[in-house]
C-alpha cells in the first residue's frame, strides 16, 4: 500500500515539472515575438515621398510680432471682412501725435535723466499714473531723445515734437526779485485828517504809492484831582491827592480796623458774618 502512494507522488511531481517548463517556454516565445527594438516601420508607398521625408526642415527664427498684428486687422466676425482696403497706411514719417503728453517733472543726476509724464489719453476715473521714461523709451511711436531741465525732445523720423514743462510744474526762478508794488493806507479816527500810515507791499504791478497825512499832536493827558476826607484833616478844607498818571490803577481803600470787643476780645470780620475771639493771655 506504501509503496502505491509513493508511485502516486512521484507521478505528480513530474506532470508539475512538465507544466512549469512549458509555462517559462510560452512566457519566453512572448516576449521575443514582442520585442520593442525588433519592430519595424511600416513601408512607404514612392521613394519621391521617402526622399521628401528625409530632408531635415531648417530652423526658423522666433517670430515677429509685426506678422500677428494682421489678425486683429482682418478679423473674420468684422462687417467689412470682404472688402479690400483702398486707402494706402500713412508711412511712420507722417504720423502725427494727436495727444501730447504733459511733462510733469524732469530728474538730472549726472548721466541719469528721466522724465515724468502723464498720458491724456487715459481716462480719469481710472486714475492717471506719472510714467518715468528715460532717453530712448517710446511713447506712442515717439522715441524719446532729449530730456533737458524744462522740456523733453520726441522724434520720429522726420518729425520732431518739443513738449515743454507743465506751467504747475515750475519752481521760482533764482536770482530774481517779484515786482512789488507799494501802497500806503492811514488808519485814524473817523474824520481825522492824521493817522498812522500803514504801508502795504502786493505782488505785480498796482495803484501809484499814496502818501496819509501827517498823524496829528496827540493831546496831552489831563490831570484828575479827587478830594476825599481824611481823618485829621482840617474841618472844611480838604485833602489833595496828588495827580496820578493816567492809566495807573488806584489801590482800594482798606477797611477801617474793627472796634475792640468786650473784656479785649478781638472782632474778626468774615464773609459769613462777625467772630468774637477773646484774648489769651
Amino acid at each position: 500500500m506504501a509503496k502505491r502512494w509513493i508511485a502516486i507522488n512521484v507521478l505528480l511531481m513530474a506532470l508539475a515539472l512538465l507544466l512549469g517548463w512549458q509555462l517559462r517556454a510560452s512566457f519566453l516565445r512572448f516576449l521575443a515575438d514582442h520585442d520593442p527594438a525588433g519592430i519595424q516601420p511600416a513601408a512607404q508607398g514612392r521613394p519621391e515621398a521617402r526622399a521628401q521625408a528625409a530632408v531635415t526642415p531648417e530652423p526658423e527664427g522666433a517670430p515677429s510680432p509685426a506678422d500677428f498684428a494682421v489678425i486683429p486687422e482682418r478679423t473674420v466676425f468684422s462687417d467689412t471682412r470682404g472688402l479690400e482696403e483702398s486707402q494706402e497706411a500713412a508711412s511712420p514719417a507722417t504720423l502725427q501725435m494727436q495727444q501730447k503728453p504733459i511733462l510733469v517733472g524732469v530728474t538730472i543726476a549726472g548721466d541719469l535723466r528721466r522724465a515724468l509724464i502723464y498720458d491724456p489719453g487715459t481716462p480719469a476715473r481710472e486714475g492717471r499714473r506719472a510714467e518715468s521714461k528715460r532717453i530712448g523709451d517710446v511713447y506712442r511711436g515717439y522715441r524719446i531723445t532729449e530730456i533737458e531741465p524744462g522740456h523733453i525732445v520726441l522724434e520720429n523720423g522726420a518729425r520732431r515734437e518739443i513738449i515743454p514743462l507743465h506751467e504747475g510744474s515750475k519752481g521760482t526762478q533764482a536770482g530774481k526779485t517779484p515786482i512789488l508794488s507799494t501802497r500806503v493806507v492811514s488808519f485814524g479816527s473817523g474824520g481825522a485828517t492824521g493817522g498812522a500810515p500803514i504801508t502795504v507791499q502786493t505782488a505785480g504791478g498796482g495803484a501809484p504809492a499814496r502818501t496819509a497825512a501827517p498823524p496829528a499832536a496827540a493831546p496831552a493827558p489831563q490831570t484828575r484831582t479827587q478830594t476825599i476826607a481824611l481823618p485829621g484833616a482840617v474841618a472844611g478844607r480838604p485833602a489833595v491827592v496828588p495827580p496820578q498818571e493816567p492809566g495807573t490803577p488806584q489801590e482800594p481803600a482798606q477797611p477801617p480796623a474793627p472796634p475792640p470787643g468786650p473784656g479785649g476780645s478781638r472782632v474778626i470780620r468774615t464773609p459769613f458774618g462777625d467772630i468774637v475771639r477773646p484774648e489769651r493771655n
